[in-house]
């Protein structure tokens, strides 16, 4: 009997028929229950021979983890923002929920016109590791010198990713296993790629490459082999002029960018970010995840952290509900006048 049921056992990706639950790399066997709700309706999701783990995932019930990882990596090239990829993701779902067929995210990606099909192949292609490739190895040896990795959990991921790819599985490249499974947090994988990518190698130097064509970073360009210091300032010079240009345009028929004043609640730290980050986001000072906007009060002026929906909705000082996001496009000299001049949230306004 125990050999029979080995021999029935197989690794693979199942979906629970009850609560959805999509479980990858499971073994199973004809009688193993779903992880997540204990349901006998737990089956593994047929694959179609010769296509990828990407394209034969399913999502039936929305986006697949296969979509996660496509749009992480997307996220870090910088190619989309966490905001977009997010509502990619919450895009699937409606369609899933309406009985419609899901397209995959880098397909809705480019629907809308937020990739190109070449970004799209480029990200497809990275998203597929070959165990021990020399990005992966790169970016292990950088972990480990840094300390942010040790030799034995580096080992282990290696060990995972060759697993993966012996039972016919896509094995996902090291930065993103790292991430899957906790060993690391996210701003330390970007700045192990973003060094990396400063010496013209590594994860995002690969994609940005093969989505642009470009095989030398403006840096290597202006400050390589060959450039005497005359030629370097004429450079320097005209994408000074170039970018204010493209800065002044930018102000002038689409408005200044909008920067929330942001503070970290752990050591009160202030700062900014961009409007649509994902908040918390990590405190350059104290390495925390505890940055937040902060947010003035249209009653009494008090200033505090506002921590998204369900916090930071009255005033710690007055109890008020009215206030706005400090952003770089509030008037706060304003807004502090009419405060004192007794003015209503919709006089501030």
């Amino acid at each position: 009997m125990a050999r029979s049921a080995a021999r029935n056992t197989i690794v693979c990706t199942a979906r629970c028929e009850d609560c959805g639950n999509l479980t990858a790399n499971v073994s199973w066997s004809p009688g193993t229950t779903c992880p997540h709700c204990g349901s006998q309706h737990f089956a593994p999701v047929p694959r179609i021979r010769g296509t990828s783990d990407y394209e034969s995932a399913d999502r039936s019930q929305g986006f697949a983890i296969e979509d996660i990882r496509f749009g992480r990596l997307a996220v870090w090239a910088g190619m989309i923002t966490q905001k977009r990829f997010q509502t990619a993701l919450r895009e699937q779902q409606r369609i899933a929920r309406s009985g419609g067929g899901v397209p995959d995210l880098g397909t809705l990606l480019v629907r809308r016109k937020t990739l190109t099909k070449r970004q799209r192949e480029v990200l497809l292609r990275a998203l597929v590791a070959v165990p021990g490739n020399s990005a992966d190895r790169e970016f292990a040896e950088t972990a480990i010198k840094t300390g942010y990795m040790t030799q034995d959990t580096t080992t282990a991921c290696e060990a995972l990713q060759s697993k993966i790819a012996r039972e016919g599985l896509d094995a996902p490249p090291l930065p993103l296993l790292a991430y899957e499974r906790r060993l690391l947090q996210e701003n330390r994988i970007l700045a192990l790629l973003k060094a990396s990518e400063q010496r013209e190698s590594g994860l995002l130097y690969n994609i940005r490459e093969g989505a642009y064509g470009s095989k030398k970073s403006a840096m290597s360009v202006l400050f390589g082999p060959g450039k005497d210091k005359h030629t370097r300032i004429k450079q320097i010079a005209g994408i000074a002029i170039i970018l204010l240009a493209g800065v002044f345009l930018l102000y002038r028929f689409a408005g200044a960018p909008a920067y929330v004043t942001i503070q970290c609640e752990s050591c009160g730290a202030v700062g900014g970010a961009p409007e649509d980050s994902d908040w918390p986001i990590v405190c350059p000072e104290c390495g925390e995840k505890a940055m937040y906007p902060l947010v003035i009060c249209l009653d009494c002026g008090q200033r505090y952290i506002s921590k998204g929906v369900g916090y930071g909705k009255s005033c710690p000082k007055c109890k008020s509900p009215n206030f706005i996001v400090i952003t770089n496009k509030v008037d706060l000299d304003k807004i502090e006048r009419e405060i004192k001049a007794g003015k209503t949230r919709e006089d501030a306004l």
